[in-house]
């Protein structure tokens, strides 16, 4: 199970953050952070969810196949993923309140994180599972 283009989305969002920060608006910037906004609004949190529960699906089927390690990681790690999605929507929608502003971005960062560890530990258990497969094709 490959998770390029959670990984893709991941990384284009860690550029836009970089490039248009939004905390520069707090040095003085008065435009910074629109292009980010705009982006994490508009392309990031939308996609994310759908590709976070893609993810945790194919993590749960994976799991079911071959009960490894990475396969373990896989799968608590795109649950972790699609809770923070659903967490960022309710965050979007003004559901929850009671988190400051700046919380937005920790979110963000998390989402991030666990989209590129998705793809490091899915790319390790691809290359473990080969080596079972050639191991039992060797057997047979």
């Amino acid at each position: 199970t490959r998770f390029l283009i959670l990984f893709l989305l991941s990384i284009v969002s860690l550029i836009i953050f970089v490039l248009d920060n939004p905390l520069y608006y707090y040095l003085g910037s008065p435009f910074s952070g629109l292009l980010f906004g705009f982006y994490y609004l508009m392309v990031f949190s939308v996609f994310y969810v759908p590709f976070s529960l893609i993810a945790f699906i194919k993590s749960l089927l994976h799991l079911t196949r071959f009960q490894t390690n990475y396969s373990i990681l896989l799968a608590i790690n795109s649950f972790f993923a699609t809770l923070l999605a659903f967490l960022n929507l309710l965050f979007l929608q003004g559901a929850l309140e009671f988190l400051p502003n700046s919380s937005m971005y920790l979110i963000f960062i998390l989402l991030a994180a666990s989209g590129i560890a998705q793809t490091i530990i899915g790319r390790k258990e691809n290359e473990k599972i080969k080596i079972i497969w050639l191991s039992q094709e060797k057997t047979m």
